[in-house]
């Protein structure tokens, strides 16, 4: 098996495993939430959401700091 027939059958389980590819092409957006931890003990919150068809906001916190940022 080819490596572009490998890695086909692979996004190919993916895709049946999320509902197919239509389901997936039907988002249309996309949080994602976490902690970011430093080695010296401190910790920021971020925020990522992803707009289709560009458009992306980035937001970190820590104590009473916030940043934003976004594009399009």
């Amino acid at each position: 098996m080819g490596q572009d027939a490998y890695l086909q059958s692979i996004l190919n389980g993916y895709y049946d495993s999320m509902g197919g590819r239509a389901a997936l092409e039907r988002i249309r957006s996309v949080r994602l939430i976490g902690t970011i931890a430093f080695p010296d003990g401190t910790s920021q919150t971020i925020s990522i959401v992803k707009k289709r068809p560009n458009k992306v906001r980035l937001s970190f916190s820590s104590g009473n700091q916030f940043i934003t940022q976004g594009y399009n």
